[in-house]
């Protein structure tokens, strides 16, 4: 089999910057060159890009330095957000926030691509400035990657693009699930607050707001785990970053959780609430959170998916008369009025709904699970580690 070759970037195409015409001049905006910035590549994961917010004239391109890219150019954000790329899906133009590579003829573009995806670890090392950092473009030019020949870097691409493929179809999948879920939830609890008589959420539950973080909790010789806001996500608790304090005795009674308890966030997010299913032995929770034990009238996972209703309809602004809500208090989340059916009803509601979330959560999992196997493959693709066998 044909060796790899280490290559410069500036050696396998063409590095091309971008420009910015003038605003003041109409003449130079609302033709038909699309021009790309970095806030319409940062955080996608899009292959190409096609379409632009804004659009330049033959006149704006000359007057700005930019230069129109050829189709399958691989465009990088090089300041600020360095690192996010994308291949130009038709030719186009770029703001001088990119370092953009033109392949040769040696490099498949979307082979380029994966590679691309690779560099914003070694791009922010080379970068400098004060103000933000920025690669220049001959540092640009100067990175060294692991070149393939052509046709192991077209089977390359196939395999990551296949892979890429089947998780968009489960993302997709996801998204139509969820569209779903939120179409049930609203008409169900619509009905029901039109013909249930609501119970504050004070006659249903006991509530209890967390404990107060402090030093001495902090330096305790009996620290035990612990949820803050962050930990508490929509309908399940996030447990891999969990900190930890001291719990005296009375305390641990006081701010003990049990299955079935409900965990409303007071601040951020206000309203966020998961439902504790028992997935420690150990763990307590801070101020930033109210614990909702039901008091038997009130399934806890109905409450789960009514607080997201709640929260979709502004309900914790609508019922604490307030216009913005920094915090959800005790004395307000107490008087949210909660619909209560019978519970027959209740549980009609919850398998309804939760039909779908399980769906949503397993397909969840296998995306996730596609994921990681995406990320071992093109450490193991890009670096040579494994090779690609002519099919």
């Amino acid at each position: 089999m044909a060796e790899w070759k280490n290559r410069r970037l500036g050696d396998i195409g063409t590095v091309v910057g971008g420009g910015t015409p003038s605003r003041e001049r109409a003449e130079f905006w609302r033709g038909s060159i699309r021009w790309l910035t970095p806030g319409e590549l940062t955080g996608s994961s899009k292959k190409y890009v096609s379409e632009t917010q804004d659009c330049i004239t033959e006149l704006g391109l000359a007057s700005s330095g930019a230069r129109l890219l050829p189709q399958g150019s691989l465009l990088v954000t090089s300041r600020a957000s360095i690192g996010s790329c994308a291949l130009a899906g038709v030719p186009m133009a770029t703001n001088q926030g990119f370092k953009n590579l033109v392949p040769s003829a040696e490099v498949d573009p979307s082979f380029l691509f994966y590679l691309g995806r690779t560099l914003g670890r070694e791009m922010t090392r080379r970068a400098s400035g004060t103000t933000f950092l920025e690669i220049s473009g001959r540092e640009f030019e100067r990175i060294t990657v692991r070149l393939p020949p052509l046709e192991e870097q077209r089977r390359i691409a196939e395999i990551l693009d296949t892979i890429d493929e089947t998780i968009q179809a489960t993302e997709r999948v996801i998204n139509k699930l969820r569209r779903i879920c939120d179409g049930l939830r609203r008409s169900r609890f619509t009905e029901l607050v039109s013909l249930s008589e609501p119970r504050p959420v004070s006659d249903c539950f006991d509530m209890t707001l967390g404990k107060m973080l402090s030093p001495a909790a902090k330096t305790g010789s009996n620290p035990v785990p612990y949820l803050a806001n962050r930990n508490v996500q929509w309908e399940r608790c996030v447990l891999d970053n969990l900190d930890e304090m001291d719990f005296t005795p009375p305390e641990r009674i006081r701010f003990s959780l049990v299955p079935g308890d409900l965990l409303v966030c007071e601040g951020g997010e206000v309203g966020r609430t998961a439902m504790w299913h028992g997935e420690l032995d150990v763990c307590f929770f801070q101020k930033a959170i109210h614990r909702l034990r039901t008091r038997g009238q009130v399934e806890p996972e109905y409450m789960l998916h009514y607080m997201r209703y709640a929260a979709e309809f502004d309900l914790f602004k609508m019922h604490t008369s307030q216009t913005s809500i920094a915090h959800l208090t005790a004395e307000q989340l107490a008087r949210l009025p909660i619909p209560v059916p019978s519970r027959e009803v209740q549980r009609v509601v919850v398998n309804d709904i939760g039909s779908v979330s399980r769906r949503i959560e397993a397909e969840t999992h296998e995306v996730q699970k596609k994921h990681r196997i995406r990320t071992g493959l093109v450490t193991d693709l890009l670096s040579g580690g494994v090779r690609t066998v002519p099919g």
